[in-house]
């Protein structure tokens, strides 16, 4: 799993990506919840905050994170020891992505989902996953100009020699690439240079939707797929770079255990 840095930064950022995660929320079913891997605990905070007849447990095997999550989030409780209980709502916010990066890609993944399934779901039970998507549009063409073209090409450079994973063109003007390439590109651009020790680590776009719901089936479960935005992230982003393309949703894909 990711090594730490920065840790201030990081938890600053998490918690203002929560104005996106916070639509998790309205999918919860159930009473009893497992946000897992909860990092500072905002997201089960949250749950707990509105919901407090609900039973809701942060897990995240980083112990600064739990640390963090223990002084300042409300939940009943955060905990670094795998949980064995069973939950009738799982949360996966950002997480899938560190288990394909850090592990063995695809084949992770599936192996915690069945892990989940198999001894922490509730019949009936779903799980709610926000990462590791590219929709099936994504595969056109785009070019993205930098706003400050000298650090853009330092930050491109960098990631090019150390970025293990498909990484765009730049003809010295334009970055250059499929939707989900340069928006893998794009997103660590954004997080900025303090992040990029972490974040040259981690592929955030693996699964395309489809390949999300052939999973799913595979694994017994029906599965459902929403749309959230997040314009605000280019609000952000367009202070770095000219687009002539957006995407202003996020994917969550809901898994329903039968």
């Amino acid at each position: 799993m990711a090594i730490l840095c920065e840790k201030e930064q990081y938890i600053a950022k998490m918690e203002e990506a929560f104005k996106y995660k916070k639509e998790l929320l309205k999918y919860v079913k159930g009473s009893r919840i497992l946000d897992f891997g909860c990092g500072s605990g905002i997201v089960a905070s949250a749950i707990k905050q509105r919901n407090s007849d609900k039973y809701v447990v942060g897990y995240d095997q980083e112990p600064k994170m739990i640390e963090v999550a223990q002084t300042y989030g409300s939940a009943n409780s955060f905990t670094t020891v795998f949980p064995t209980e069973k939950f009738d709502t799982i949360i996966l916010s950002s997480v899938l992505h560190e288990v394909f990066s850090y592990e063995n890609g695809k084949q992770s993944v599936i192996d915690l989902i069945t892990k989940l399934r198999d001894n922490n779901l509730a019949d009936g039970g779903i799980i709610i996953i926000r990462d590791g998507f590219t929709l099936d549009i994504e595969e056109c063409e785009i070019r993205t100009k930098f706003i400050d073209n000298i650090d853009g090409k330092r930050f491109y450079d960098f990631y090019v020699k150390n970025y293990k994973w498909e990484v765009p063109a730049f003809d010295g003007k334009y970055i250059i690439g499929s939707v989900s390439v340069v928006k893998e590109f794009l997103n660590k651009y954004t997080w900025g240079w303090g992040s990029l020790p972490r974040e040259i680590n981690e592929k955030i776009n693996f699964f395309s939707a489809k390949e999300y719901k052939e999973m799913a089936k595979s694994l017994g479960f029906y599965s459902e797929f929403k749309l959230i935005s997040q314009k605000s992230y280019f609000t952000y982003l367009k202070k770095k770079v000219i687009l002539d393309y957006t995407w202003d949703t996020h994917l969550v894909t809901i898994l329903h255990k039968a």
